[in-house]
């Protein structure tokens, strides 16, 4: 959390849009871009929504050289969150994360949040069976399927086309995560996000490497991931990235 308290801090700095990306547009000279559903994206290394959820800092974020931005869907600002993403510059990514609250029904707190956000974010992410507090949580992840049909169902309605990825946790045991990985592959799901390298390599040779996997790791495990087939990498500690996009 340090750097984005660190950006959101400076982001009150007089001056602070004009300085920041010519401090840290490293991954310009890098030419490290990467095409990932057609959108092309800064870089391979992307950042999750606990850094930045509400999108205060999200061109800062994306000046460094991540290739998104993630975003939370959640919460009572929506609109906020919408006009900070809307009035960002063209070429920020912003990845829409969407989850299952307690005490909120699956109408409030996903499907009406993605009509909302579907002209404005880059991609999706629907979050599948969590445990932590903040989240409803189902053992049954057929329970989901219904959902994720309406998802793909209601992008159907937009002029625009916006990738759905699922987000699975690693410890669902391996029958019902390949059981929910091929419903939503016929269903349309455009690609996985996957914890750690073992369920990198394991959902890409399930898949034959042909629905895109990002993984989800330390900044420090990107090379890894991605030699295990990772097509983007989601940090979970972000930092500066020149030394790292340097290596890749």
């Amino acid at each position: 959390m340090f750097l984005s308290n660190l950006l959101l801090a400076a982001s009150h700095l007089p001056g602070f849009k004009s300085w920041h990306p010519i401090m840290h547009r490293t991954h310009e000279t890098l030419k490290c871009g990467r095409e990932v559903f057609d959108i092309q994206f800064r870089s391979p290394l992307c950042i999750g929504p606990s850094h930045d959820k509400d999108g205060r800092i999200i061109d800062a974020l994306s000046d460094l050289g991540y290739g998104y931005i993630g975003v939370d869907c959640g919460g009572a600002n929506l609109h906020q969150l919408i006009s900070r993403i809307n009035a960002a510059d063209r070429n920020t990514r912003t990845a829409a994360n969407l989850r299952l609250h307690k005490g909120e029904s699956a109408e409030d707190s996903i499907v009406r949040p993605f009509a909302l956000m579907y002209d404005f974010a880059s991609l999706f992410i629907l979050h599948i069976g969590e445990t932590s507090p903040e989240t409803a949580f189902s053992d049954d992840l057929t329970d989901f399927y219904p959902l994720i049909d309406e998802l793909l169902n209601l992008r159907l309605c937009f002029e625009a086309y916006r990738p759905i990825l699922l987000s699975i946790p690693s410890g669902v045991d391996k029958t019902s995560r390949q059981a929910l990985i091929n419903y939503a592959r016929l269903g349309g799901i455009d690609g996985l996000v996957s914890e750690g390298e073992e369920t990198v390599l394991a959902d890409v040779e399930f898949t034959g490497g042909r629905l895109p996997v990002i993984g989800r790791g330390r900044v420090q495990e990107a090379r890894a991931l991605l030699d295990a087939g990772a097509s983007l990498v989601e940090c979970i500690n972000p930092t500066f990235l020149g030394k790292y996009l340097k290596k890749l």
